[in-house]
């Protein structure tokens, strides 16, 4: 069986891949080492791959866009050509393949991989089941220039070659990376129909790796379930280590950032840490980024009957980062050492820190405080015990990890001190920091451990092989419990809330899974790069998410939506910490690549920003300090005096806000659906007095956070009724709050309409406080109070009394629908989008109800029955006698 490997990233000698590692190409030619079980005899015997051999690079040259190919029939361990080629040709992208050729398959240069057309390189690991009982309908299908160009009809493999370029509009169409992982699901799907209806009864192991010079695609497939074998391995460098060992290239991973990726039939280095076993029939997507970093995206190749299943693979939005940036789109990083000062910024700069630790002898990959006592792990493979009750930290004992490597993690749980080296979980004791051999957790083939949480009685940690796994702190390794495929890329971050574990992907995704069931809870998408970074309040009510898009997102844990967008970072967010200082004192911290730590309040408004001088790498917060590692090994040590000085939350006293979950639940513990009519009017009058108290004014960024607070006021209010709601916030908008009591999905559906945002008060004719409800001779004043804070409540209520006389939601003569938005006063901006994502919400509407218009007079009622056209209805009203 044919080997064959493919590297992406930064410029490497073709030597670096094809000849000088210890398990090279040109030692998989003769000692090839992984055989699997087929249904054809000669796929599994021990042969060597001396039938040819191929290299095929792109220049570095971006104007040159196809890629140069030289291929033999000789053996590739006796060309003395391919060592003299290899030692002086560079490249950021290698393909390299050594063959097996069939029985009966021709040995010549036109069979030799990779095959080339235009921009595009492909090469084959694997068969077609059955091949000349399948080969003239393939051939057949081909369009007339596509045919042209099969190099030839002997080899399954260039036939694959054409069937996939058949699946191109054109050779010349630039594709995104999702496009072009979408083509090759249609190839495979056309290869595996034509086997189906030839009657083919031989497997096909499709092991396919194609590139157009910006994006490789690699898949690890067969219809039986047995695939080739396919490895990857991905990092921050890729260099010689040590000539005398059995493994003198090897992969480092030195941070959360991907500079370079590897596929590859069998390993080519010697460290089985570095190398992730591609999971059964899953497709790898590799794409440049920004700053020359490399996205890697794991997806699974849906199978319905033996057949690549038309569904669409899963986008991964971190392409988009690659897309804008080629547009000139912006997301332009900055790391000039500059302070990119912005709108945002009000706060001071303060450019020299208080203290600066030295210890490690490499950068400073991870932090972790734990009382007076803080740890450090390092590109260096120890890590730093330092006290700091002290004035200032000292370091007490470096600790060598074992085995060595960098320590990407580090955490406490209990009487534990954990890291993360390479593909182990390594526990020591606290006190003693002597390692804990028995419970040192051991993933062969899931590659580098990445990202660790602990919390309570479990430790979680997930990486490269993008599946998330929990431990019990005291337990053992066999009741370790797995989400697989938990991303569709790296895990880069993780915390724990309580008995959640969150995590952050490459994939851009955020996600909440059960701790003790690896049950997904939600997942949240919005980024448009890798997460960087995660962060949480105290009261686990928010989390924070930074990213490689240089924002940094605020999530609702209860609403589970976006709460907030924060932009001012110029490059990727990757680290965040939550300080609280007193009651009324809270803020976020930013640590960003462009070399700047920002300080943000309740209001995310930049107060504070620090200069760091050189490029960050983790950090961690003291009891007034924040401590930030950097990529030279040191540990500055930053006093947060400001925060003293820093008002509190700046909101009047005729400005309550009921943004807490504490607020919230004193408010509706006193809401009682069985209420009596004068208590429901006394509780409807204390409704609405807490309603139009927050001021939520649409127009204004400053009440951005309010109108989050009235979405879900109103939000909580319906469930209370017995609704089913749904809270949306569109993209750069105040939320949509969608609510439904059904009684009978059969049943006509009416629909009303209202929204929770308002004007500002800033007229001179106000005699109260316009956020202040304020009664006099029996009417009520305040901002809301008929547009349309007022009408909406009015509604629910009237709701509520109508249940209590049905007996219940489910003898509802009709089903309810409301949609209350924000962003009525100021352009209705979401709107539409929120209703058409979602019309079985709305679902047999006959009638919508739309409170919010003129009133004739103070003393006589008046009911607006139709907005244009003509309405023909009859109403009866009714009330207290």
């Amino acid at each position: 069986m044919c080997r064959l490997a493919c590297f992406l990233g930064m410029p490497i000698q073709l030597a670096d891949l094809v000849t000088k590692p210890k398990r090279s190409i040109l030692t998989q030619s003769y000692d090839a080492r992984e055989r699997q079980p087929h249904t054809v005899e000669h796929l599994t015997k021990p042969n060597l791959n001396g039938d040819g051999f191929g290299v095929g690079w792109y220049s570095s040259n971006s104007d040159d866009k196809t890629p140069c190919v030289f291929t033999s029939i000789l053996p590739a361990w006796n060309n003395t050509n391919l060592s003299r080629l290899a030692e002086k040709v560079e490249s950021p992208l290698v393909f390299a393949h050594v063959r097996a050729a069939y029985p009966g398959m021709p040995v010549s240069e036109q069979n030799c991989h990779p095959f080339v057309c235009g921009k595009y390189m492909f090469m084959h690991n694997g068969n077609i089941g059955d091949f000349l009982k399948v080969r003239r309908s393939l051939l057949s299908a081909l369009r007339e220039d596509i045919y042209n160009t099969c190099q030839s009809f002997h080899s399954d493999s260039a036939v694959c070659f054409a069937v996939f370029l058949n699946q191109l509009d054109d050779l010349e169409t630039e594709y995104s990376p999702t496009e072009l992982s979408r083509k090759m699901n249609q190839c495979m799907r056309v290869i595996l129909e034509s086997s189906k209806e030839a009657g083919c009864k031989e497997s096909s192991l499709l092991n396919f790796v194609v590139s157009d010079g910006r994006t490789v695609v690699a898949t690890k497939f067969s219809d039986s379930g047995c695939s080739a074998s396919l490895y990857m391995s991905s990092g921050t460098d890729y260099q010689p280590f040590n000539a005398d060992s059995e493994e003198d290239f090897h992969v480092i991973r030195s941070s959360y950032r991907t500079r370079i990726a590897m596929v590859a039939s069998e390993p080519i280095t010697a460290c089985p840490s570095a190398w992730t076993k591609v999971p059964e029939n899953t497709m790898i997507i590799m794409s440049r980024e920004k700053e020359g970093d490399v996205n890697v995206a794991f997806s699974p190749i849906q199978v319905e009957g033996g057949l690549c299943a038309k569904v669409p693979l899963l986008k991964v939005q971190s392409y988009k980062v690659l897309e804008s940036v080629e547009a000139g789109q912006g997301l332009k990083a900055s790391t000039s050492g500059e302070v990119p000062l912005t709108r945002e910024f009000i706060g001071r700069v303060r450019r020299e820190p208080d203290n600066i630790m030295t210890g490690h002898s490499g950068g400073v990959l991870s932090l972790t405080m734990d009382g007076d006592v803080m740890y450090s792990g390092g590109v260096d493979g120890k890590i730093g015990v330092w006290d700091m009750d002290a004035f200032s930290g000292r370091l007490r004992e470096m600790v060598d990890v074992q085995p060595c490597g960098p320590v990407m993690s580090v955490a406490t749980a209990g009487g534990h001190l954990l890291a993360l080296v390479g593909n182990l979980v390594v526990f020591y004791d606290k006190n003693s920091l002597e390692l804990e051999q028995d419970r040192t957790v051991r993933l062969p083939n899931c590659g580098p451990l990445m990202a660790l949480g602990a919390g309570g009685a479990v430790v979680a940690f997930g990486g490269q092989d993008c599946v998330l796994r929990a431990v019990e702190r005291d337990g053992a390794e066999e009741r370790c419990k797995i989400a697989s495929q938990a991303h569709n890329s790296f895990i880069t971050s993780m915390i724990m809330l309580g008995g959640l574990v969150c995590t952050g992907g490459a994939d851009t995704m955020v996600k909440v899974w059960d701790a003790e069931t690896m049950e997904m809870r939600s997942s949240f998408r919005g980024h448009k790069g890798p997460i960087a970074s995660l962060a949480k309040s105290p009261d686990g009510g928010r989390v924070f998410s930074g990213s490689r898009d240089n924002t940094i997102r605020v999530w609702d844990m209860e609403e589970m939506c976006c709460r907030h967008t924060i932009s001012g970072h110029s490059n990727d967010v990757i680290a965040l910490e939550f300080l609280k200082a007193g009651e009324d004192k809270e803020f976020l911290c930013s640590i960003s690549l462009d070399r700047t730590c920002r300080f943000w309040d309740v209001h995310y408004t930049c107060i504070q920003l620090f200069s760091l001088g050189m490029e960050p790498t983790a950090s961690v917060l003291g009891e007034s300090t924040l401590y930030i590692g950097n990529e030279s090994g040191q540990i500055a040590e930053w006093s947060l005096d400001f925060v003293e000085e820093s008002p509190g939350d700046t909101s009047t006293p005729h400005s309550p806000r009921l943004s807490s979950l504490d607020s919230f639940n004193r408010h509706f513990s006193m809401f009682s659906a069985a209420a009596p009519e004068k208590g429901r009017d006394s509780e409807m009058v204390q409704t609405l007095k807490d309603f139009i108290a927050i001021p939520s004014i649409s127009g204004n960024v400053e009440n951005e956070e309010d109108c989050f607070c009235a979405a879900k006021f109103t939000s909580r209010l319906l469930e209370k009724c017995g609704a089913v709601t749904k809270m949306i916030k569109p993209e750069g908008k105040n939320p949509v709050v969608l609510a439904r009591f059904e009684a009978d999905p059969d049943a006509p559906t009416i629909t009303f309409y209202g929204h929770y945002d308002v004007q500002p008060a800033n007229e001179p004719t106000w005699k109260y406080n316009p956020f202040e409800v304020t009664t006099v001779d029996g009417f009520f004043y305040g901002r809301g109070t008929t547009d349309n804070k007022g009408p909406i409540l009015a509604f629910v209520y009237a709701v509520r009394e109508l249940i209590d006389k049905c007996g219940g939601i489910g003898r509802l003569p009709m089903n309810i629908a409301l949609l209350i938005e924000g962003e009525e006063e100021n352009g209705s901006g979401g709107f539409k989008e929120t209703l058409c994502a979602n019309p079985h919400w709305f679902k047999n509407t006959e009638l919508i109800v739309i409170s919010n218009t003129l009133w004739i007079g103070k003393d006589r009622p008046c009911i607006t029955y139709g907005m244009r056209g003509m309405i023909t209805l009859s109403v009866e009203a009714y009330g207290p006698e």
